[in-house]
């Protein structure tokens, strides 16, 4: 069965990233990040189906994957209705779910909505976020989408370097590490997203979040 939901996710991950790509042609300033390694890697799958769905892997959702990201906050609920508005029977998808993450809740901190579409059985994610939530996941996938926007990212956010997010979160989320070691490298990621959420920039939280990433054990 991974074999085959992996075929799917491979073929609808090209359609996935162009579809969102015709809505973001909508909305003045956005563009469509993919992770450096497209759909989800069959092993990362494989510990993902593991550990949330049993075993079932028709559950799983988010394999083939995308972002859309928007200029402002603002402009985050008009991001959300125009996908929803496209990815409808017409044009051969059904959103099935929709996930509000918020960051005060979420065990690393992060943040951002992500609607879940399938289409010929095949299941994929469109997250929705903003240039500065992505600038602190991932540098590759915002470097590639978004490459002169880096610089004002790292004038508006001074205190601790872009891109760290997925490399907290994954040590956060990995239960080989010491229960201790997790829970720092999560208070550090919440610390972190909380950072770059803010606008005009809190340099308070920028401290905090150096502090508590300069303590870390093992190191980034």
């Amino acid at each position: 069965m991974s074999r085959v939901v992996d075929r799917g996710a491979q073929a609808l991950q090209g359609r996935l990233v162009a579809e969102t790509e015709k809505v973001a042609a909508t909305i003045k300033g956005a563009v469509v990040l993919v992770p450096p390694t497209g759909a989800k890697s069959i092993k990362r799958a494989s510990e993902k189906v593991n550990t949330d769905y049993k075993g079932d892997w028709l559950e799983i959702k988010d394999m083939a994957r995308c972002t859309l990201v928007v200029e402002s906050p603002i402009d985050l609920d008009t991001a959300i209705k125009a996908v929803r508005l496209h990815f409808r029977a017409s044009n051969g998808f059904t959103v099935f779910e929709e996930k509000i993450t918020i960051g005060a809740l979420n065990s690393a901190g992060y943040s951002g909505t992500t609607v879940f579409v399938s289409s010929g059985g095949n299941k994929g994610e469109i997250q929705i976020n903003t240039p500065a939530l992505m600038y602190a996941k991932s540098l590759k996938e915002f470097r590639d989408a978004l490459p002169k926007l880096e610089a004002l990212m790292k004038a508006t956010y001074p205190l601790v370097p872009g891109g760290l997010g997925h490399a907290l979160y994954e040590f956060h989320r990995d239960k080989t590490k010491t229960e201790d070691a997790r829970q720092k490298y999560g208070n550090a990621s919440k610390l972190y997203y909380n950072y770059f959420r803010s606008f005009p920039p809190n340099m308070n939280w920028g401290m905090l979040a150096r502090d508590a990433i300069s303590k870390l054990i093992p190191p980034l």
